[in-house]
């Protein structure tokens, strides 16, 4: 099964093997090869074509989304971003030094659980919020 050989190497962010895309060209070949029999068989023929390409460009995205994360660039504008966030209060220090401090350190947890949250985030099939095959596994089982 499909699913099965590609789940794993896609969460350890391994190559993934063709059978996919071998599987998805005898579809593509299975639908071009068909000999339709009227308008209403033509447009089942066409939809179906268009059908498998929908399922194509959602397995190029889920391939491309397991092997990138979020870019260097991104992370340097985030963390300098959050640096400063953190260090422009300091310039208007409030007349009371307490309630200052506090709304500093809440910035401050804010800004690292987001940044937090992003990075278990980065990559899509592996970390703390990663996406589980079940569905793609239950929609298997329907339909064979």
């Amino acid at each position: 099964m499909v699913i099965n050989e590609e789940w794993p190497r896609m969460r350890e962010g391994e190559t993934v093997a063709s059978t996919g895309a071998q599987t998805l060209e005898r579809l593509k070949t299975a639908i071009a090869e068909a000999k339709p029999d009227g308008d209403w068989q033509e447009s089942r023929q066409a939809e179906a074509a268009n059908q498998l390409w929908q399922v194509y460009q959602s397995r190029q995205a889920r391939l491309e989304a397991a092997g990138e994360g979020v870019n260097s660039v991104v992370w340097f504008a985030l963390i300098i971003g959050g640096i400063m966030s953190v260090s422009f209060p300091y310039l208007f220090g409030g007349p009371n030094l307490v309630p200052h401090v506090i709304i500093v350190v809440a910035l401050t947890a804010t800004i690292t659980l987001l940044l937090f949250a992003i990075s278990q985030m980065e990559n899509p099939f592996s970390g703390g919020a990663q996406v589980n095959p079940d569905a793609f596994r239950a929609a298997t089982e329907r339909l064979l």
